[in-house]
């Protein structure tokens, strides 16, 4: 067996194969090593932008959904608001074309075609109104209908639900239960509750106008929410 000097660092020529392979093994396997921990790196990271590319959308779809749902609501509300006011403008309608074809008796333009005080007199200020819920107003040799208005008290009138009908109409009648309640209002206009407002100084007699709110009321992600219309009429006749 040959050797080299040890003093120079040198070892048996023999064992030199076998230290260069283990020393290619050891590089080999750091080498290893270090691709599998930068991978490792690397799915987290692309895991990390994977999830929040997906999030966001996701985020921006859901609020999309809530956003349109709110702004649907909300335009459900306006339109049963502004058909409450429209409701008791047409009773007024057809009072005042009831009189005109009368004899007397007359028929007064705020009547209540159902019987009872007259609409915004009195101690009885809160209505359900509904557009299948009608009366027959009979005007001498002429009859029509005229939408009959219910007195109720504020908390049953902002309690009770509206139904889909079949004819996708907002009705108290029978129907698919809906969010949406309406609750409206008639009286003088004063300056205390319910109808509140200065009655218009140029109107000779107060009880020639009357105010109407028309409020709604729904349930939306767990809170009350509400729109109403104003309005106020008068005797024109």
């Amino acid at each position: 067996m040959k050797y080299q000097h040890k003093n120079k660092g040198f070892t048996p020529l023999e064992n030199a194969p076998r230290l260069a392979t283990e020393t290619r093994a050891r590089d080999s396997m750091s080498r290893a090593s270090s691709l599998t921990g930068f991978t490792m790196i690397e799915t987290i990271i692309a895991f990390g932008v994977l999830t929040a590319a997906i999030i966001g959308p996701v985020a921006l779809v859901a609020f999309s959904f809530s956003r349109a749902q709110s702004s649907q609501n909300k335009l459900i509300a306006t339109n049963l608001s502004q058909e409450g006011i429209e409701l008791v403008r047409a009773i007024r309608e057809n009072n005042v074309v009831c009189d005109i074809l009368s004899n007397p008796p007359p028929v007064v333009w705020n009547d209540n075609p159902a019987g009872g005080q007259r609409l915004g007199q009195g101690s009885n200020n809160y209505f359900t109104v509904d557009v299948n819920d009608m009366v027959t107003l009979a005007c001498d040799a002429v009859s029509f209908s005229t939408p009959r208005p219910t007195a109720t008290t504020d908390s049953a009138c902002s309690a009770r639900l509206l139904n889909l009908d079949a004819n996708r109409r907002y009705t108290y009648g029978p129907g698919t239960p809906t969010a949406f309640r309406r609750c409206t209002t008639i009286c003088v206009p004063s300056s205390s509750p319910p109808c509140n407002g200065t009655a218009d100084g140029d109107v000779s007699n107060a009880n020639d106008q009357m105010g109407i709110i028309s409020k709604v009321f729904w349930t939306e992600q767990g809170r009350e929410r509400s729109l109403q219309f104003q309005e106020r009429l008068y005797n024109w006749r």
